[in-house]
């Protein structure tokens, strides 16, 4: 029956369930799976021939891997992290690097295992994990290419830890969340939060595709509504009259950042045209904020341009169509499996027993157990969200919200074009940051306010705007201010006060950094994160106003 109804489904939406394998393994650049932590649709981890088997061929309830199988593949991941950190060491320490850490393992508190200088060797070498959650509309294939294309560059084995401090042992997290998959669950498998059973789904399926379309159609006038809007806005933006044509929320933006306790106050003909970066005054030394420019030129822009306003018939129909109730309740169904990774639905349904494994949650567990076992390792944790892996990254942080107190080897957190909302990131990031003693370092990167509105697809014949742009008008419907998006720069500017409130009276650096968009540089649309060196503290900085464009080229994004 389960095979029945996942044939329905491939029939329908032709999902694709192969995972990205190389034609020829001898031009593998990486090994991909040290550096992947698969995760299905229920939370748990799984093999990866699981996710490179074909949607008919998987048995669901065979899928998990057991306790044994994730203990070694985190063991795994664990040596070859301390094999990158002594390779970070000088030739002639390198050896050393790896006789101490293999003294200390056999007894941490044993001194005939552990001279001196080996302690040294272990205490002065970090190991540094970099952790990674995609966002939505990504497959298992798109995972494992980001691996195939990133590895090298953050691992950067080619130089040591003194002429690059910015290296890390990267581990991506891989959970299915594109379109298809995320629509056919709905349909299909999920009614009111929980699995449902194959005939129950089956019965049910025509009158949830009934309402679908009913309320697509009812939120036709709605939709366009908003459409124009943003419109409106992304075209008033670069005129004189700015201030009188764009929303409130573009005004609300300009006149909080403005009053902003700055260490350097703005200078009284600033101009909301121009740049600029600062720190803060008072309680919130800590923060640094800027206020990024917009400025695009050359025919391609242009002919978006043109094409967009040509279009826009048609790409409001399209864009209602599109925008409408079947693609919320898609994005309702990805941030069911981003609550999954830490909350598996095993632990809330005995039905799913059988299917039960070991959860994300895990691999933090086996780190944070590292360093109580071995109290004089060096672990540097760096966690790294792109827009709706923020949403995986609030409820890590949540379920194990005493430890990240507790704990010392959390070091940075990156959020990029957070799909994450205002409220639920306050809720659990500044706390953190407050109760642990180390200093965290709280990162939140945006797209310049204008690319935001102004990002275009198929040419111009598609909605405009970002998926944040979607989610804050069309899929969440949030009913109050800080239940909007934590990732564009109008949200964070236009909170300010709430936001720098929350994390003022600490020493943790904070930074809200909006990229600008101009010419040849990157991010200028949504998916652009993954393009840049998100891993590089010089990426996060706020006083790097030109932007950044990858370097070297576009390998990062092949």
């Amino acid at each position: 029956m389960n095979k029945f109804l996942i044939l329905i489904v491939s029939m329908l939406f032709g999902i694709g369930g192969c995972a990205f394998a190389p034609k020829n393994p001898a031009s593998h650049k990486v090994e991909v799976e040290e550096h992947l932590l698969r995760v299905n649709r229920n939370g748990y981890l799984i093999p990866s021939d699981f996710a490179m088997q074909n949607p008919l061929s998987r048995d669901s309830t065979k899928a998990s891997l057991s306790f044994n199988e994730v203990e070694i593949k985190y063991t795994k991941i664990w040596e070859q992290a301390i094999s990158l950190a002594c390779l970070k060491q000088t030739k002639f320490k390198q050896k050393q690097c790896f006789d101490s850490f293999q003294s200390y393992f056999l007894d941490p508190n044993n001194d005939k295992y552990f001279s001196n200088s080996e302690g040294e060797a272990v205490k002065d070498t970090p190991i540094k994990l970099l952790v990674y959650f995609h966002g939505g509309l990504n497959t298992y294939s798109d995972s494992d290419e980001r691996v195939e294309n990133h590895v090298s560059y953050i691992e950067d084995i080619k130089t040591n830890s003194n002429t690059n401090p910015d290296w890390h042992y990267p581990i991506f997290v891989s959970w299915p969340s594109n379109l298809l998959g995320t629509i056919g669950e709905h349909l299909l498998w999920e009614r009111e939060g929980r699995v449902t059973s194959t005939g129950t789904g089956l019965i049910s399926t025509p009158f949830i595709i009934f309402e679908d379309v009913v309320s697509s159609i009812g939120e036709l006038p709605s939709n366009f509504y908003f459409q124009f809007t943003n419109d409106k806005d992304r075209y008033a933006s670069g005129t004189n009259l700015s201030k009188y044509l764009t929303s409130s929320i573009w005004e609300e933006a300009y006149y909080k950042y403005q009053n902003l306790n700055f260490q350097e106050p703005l200078t009284s003909d600033y101009l909301r045209s121009k740049y600029h970066s600062g720190r803060l005054n008072s309680d919130m030394k800590n923060i640094a904020i800027n206020r990024s420019i917009y400025s695009r030129s050359g025919f391609k822009h242009r002919a978006e341009s043109a094409g967009t306003l040509l279009f826009t018939p048609f790409r409001y129909v399209v864009g209602s169509l599109w925008n409408g109730a079947i693609a919320a309740n898609s994005w309702d169904m990805m941030k069911r499996r981003a609550r999954s990774m830490f909350y598996p639905h095993g632990d809330f349904d005995k039905r799913m027993k059988a299917q039960s494994g070991e959860h994300l949650g895990t691999f933090f567990e086996f780190i944070l157990n590292k360093e109580k076992s071995y109290p004089a390792l060096d672990i540097e944790l760096t966690l790294i969200g792109h827009s709706m892996g923020t949403i995986a990254i609030n409820n890590l942080l949540s379920k194990y919200k005493q430890d990240w107190e507790e704990t010392s080897i959390l070091k940075d957190i990156v959020y990029m074009a957070a799909a994450a909302n205002i409220n639920d990131t306050l809720s659990i990031v500044p706390t953190i940051l407050r109760n642990n003693i180390n200093d965290i370092g709280f990162h939140n990167l945006t797209l310049n306010r204008v690319a935001e509105s102004a990002e275009v697809y198929g040419y111009g014949l598609l909605p405009s705007g970002s998926l944040l742009v979607s989610i804050d008008k069309y899929h969440d419907s949030p009913e109050h201010h800080l239940l909007r998006t934590m990732g564009t720069e109008l949200n964070v500017h236009s909170s300010l006060d709430v936001i720098t409130e929350a994390f003022s009276g600490m020493t943790d650096p904070v930074s809200f950094k909006s990229f600008n968009s101009i010419n040849h540089s990157l991010p200028k649309k949504h998916g652009d994160f993954g393009c840049i060196l998100y891993w590089k503290s010089s990426t996060w900085d706020i006083r790097n106003e030109e932007g950044h464009t990858p370097k070297p080229g576009e390998e990062l994004c092949e």
